[in-house]
């Protein structure tokens, strides 16, 4: 007769391997019914179960950016998004890591590149429109413009290029 204690097992439905009971989380405080997933799949499970939020969070802002109406809205949203995320720097890593962990092609990695563009686009300086000048204001802007390319042209020639 052997006096070794039987050790109860449970086979996690994730991982497929039998485990000790104990490795097994409660269904409720002070109940014998365990989970059907080990210790170990639930962390990994809810690491995962983060990182698809923050990528969402992410994905979130992006959506955000690219419907920015302006630059004063496009400032805002820059503004909680590196409060949010610790630094401009944090912002920028979690873009990077969003688009890195989205599947190619799929609509959360070209949101995140479009919403860089859209930002890139409402920082850019605005460019006049040319239709709405006067004769004398496109004169003068054709002689500055001329008067620049001679410039370069002359540094050119003088560099030996």
């Amino acid at each position: 007769m052997s006096t070794e204690a039987v050790v109860p097992m449970k086979i996690c439905r994730r991982c497929l391997v039998p485990k000790d009971l104990a490795q097994f989380r409660p269904r409720v405080a002070g109940s014998e019914l365990r989970h059907s997933w080990c210790l170990v799949c639930h962390a990994k499970c809810e690491r995962e179960r983060n990182a698809r939020r923050r990528r969402g969070e992410v994905s979130g802002l992006a959506r955000e950016l690219m419907r920015a109406e302006d630059k004063d809205e496009a400032e805002r949203i820059c503004r909680v998004a590196v409060a949010g995320f610790g630094g401009a720097v944090g912002f920028a890593r979690a873009l990077w890591d969003c688009h890195q962990a989205a599947e190619r092609g799929s609509p959360t990695a070209a949101r995140i590149l479009l919403a860089l563009l859209r930002l890139k686009e409402l920082a850019a300086p605005r460019r006049h429109d040319v239709s709405e000048m006067t004769n004398e204001e496109l004169d003068e802007r054709i002689e500055r413009l001329h008067t620049k390319l001679m410039a370069t042209a002359a540094a050119d020639v003088a560099a030996g290029g």
